[in-house]
């Protein structure tokens, strides 16, 4: 994969403006972080010792070497400046089309290369076409925090978000293989980093048993398994709160209406950044 990256970065170098895009600087970004996470001699290890007289009692380690310590970490940390650079950078361009979400309305029929629906998404109405812009803004700026959380249950809400908006980006336009690319950057958000399986005197399903004082012995499984429904709600319930602050804090929503009829309701709602002054 060095080998590889090497070879794509001259051809860049020399290219030019030819070879100059977004997605060619991310692709060797990426091939950089893999061959650095993902090297033969980082692979993860398996040491494995048994008895042949007992085989309850048999221990199974899987266990990675010490290199293997950068897990996904660089990896997911890429894919996150990616997203929050691409949300803040909006801001910061002081474009009037992204200040008052109108940029989709003008998106559609100006990008270079559109697909068979681009045409269709374009004559929606006004409103969802705003409406999109937000959540792109959602979606690229506080939704990126949850790549990089320890909680591995955020990290697969952040990624289906973001696996979520290249899917669209990739039916309603043409980008080369950037919007590919950014979804295999998603994928280590579904592992966990680290590794230690251990079997030790239980029965087959790896349940251990727990000798207390009076030298009886009890299952703790039970009690794991409630303590772990407990932290999947807790977990749970924080994502949800900090996704539902993210949109209260970002988005507004803004309605004035003096006429009963539909045609007077959609055009007195619009949306707009609470960031801006718009």
């Amino acid at each position: 994969i060095f080998i590889l990256v090497i070879l794509y970065y001259f051809l860049t170098a020399i290219s030019g403006v030819f070879y100059s895009f977004q997605w060619d600087i991310l692709l060797l970004e990426t091939g950089f972080l893999t061959a650095l996470c993902y090297a033969p001699w980082l692979t993860l290890r398996l040491h494995s010792s048994s008895s042949s007289q007992n085989h309850d009692h048999q221990q199974h380690h899987l266990l990675s070497s010490s290199s293997t310590k950068l897990g996904t970490h660089p990896i997911r940390l890429l894919l996150f400046k990616l997203m929050f650079m691409s949300g803040v950078v909006k801001i910061q361009s002081n474009c009037p089309t992204w200040s008052n979400l109108t940029a989709l309305e003008y998106h559609f029929a100006t990008q270079c290369l559109p697909s068979p629906l681009s045409w269709h998404v374009h004559q929606m109405h006004p409103f969802i076409l705003r409406l999109g812009v937000a959540i792109t803004f959602i979606i690229e700026i506080p939704v990126a925090f949850l790549l990089v959380s320890p909680i591995r249950s955020w990290r697969i809400v952040g990624a289906y978000m973001q696996i979520l908006l290249q899917m669209l980006i990739i039916v309603t336009g043409n980008y080369n293989f950037f919007n590919v690319l950014t979804i295999l950057l998603c994928l280590p958000c579904f592992v966990d980093d680290y590794y230690y399986i251990e079997i030790e005197g239980g029965n087959d399903m790896g349940v251990k048993h727990i000798e207390n004082d009076r030298g009886e012995t009890r299952k703790s499984w039970q009690q794991v398994i409630q303590w772990g429904k407990i932290q999947k709600v807790i977990k749970h319930t924080a994502c949800v709160v900090f996704l539902l602050w993210s949109c209260h804090s970002m988005i507004q929503f803004d309605y004035n209406n003096t006429t009963s009829n539909a045609k007077g309701f959609w055009r007195a709602i619009n949306v707009r950044l609470k960031m801006t002054k718009s």
